[in-house]
């Protein structure tokens, strides 16, 4: 998004956001930080995706301080994998994309790859027009993504369901 973008659209929803929770402070928040104090912050996923909004998330710290600096380990479009501690022997992974019991978010254009040492992946599914794919398992697996075919879909990444049997 360009800046002037972000300031005529973005800069007012990220404004209500920030005056919905300023004005409601937090207790405990306000017990172990009574007092405004530098800091700094790391985001880390908490679950496998695709990364997108990095613009609107450091434009969320800018609006509060203009000093913010930020630096990203990754950028937008980046995949965040689904990785295994040990290479899981399975028949079949079964996913189920989209926003729980409705159409939407369904991933349509994008394969499933595996990797059997979470470096070198091989394609071995799509998503269907249902938003589901199924991969069988031939080998122990030790990571998993989903790489999208069209980018303009990458920001739709909802999945309600990975099976793994």
């Amino acid at each position: 998004m360009n800046p002037i973008t972000m300031q005529l659209v973005a800069d007012e929803y990220i404004r209500m956001a920030l005056k919905e929770d300023i004005n409601s402070e937090d207790v405990s928040t306000n017990a172990v930080m009574p007092e405004y104090r530098k800091g700094e912050v790391q985001l880390l996923a908490k679950a496998d995706g695709i990364i997108a909004g990095l613009q609107v998330f450091e434009r969320v710290f800018k609006l509060l301080d203009e000093a913010t600096e930020t630096k990203f380990e990754v950028k937008d479009g980046d995949t965040v994998l689904f990785e295994f501690e040990k290479p899981l022997d399975c028949r079949k992974i079964t996913i189920k994309s989209g926003a729980y019991q409705t159409s939407h978010y369904i991933i349509t254009h994008a394969i499933v790859e595996i990797s059997t040492d979470g470096e070198r992946f091989m394609r071995s599914g799509w998503f269907d027009a249902e938003g589901d794919s199924e991969v069988i398992c031939t080998v122990p697996i030790k990571a998993l993504r989903i790489v999208f075919t069209e980018p303009q879909y990458e920001e739709r990444l909802v999945l309600q369901d990975l099976k793994i049997e």
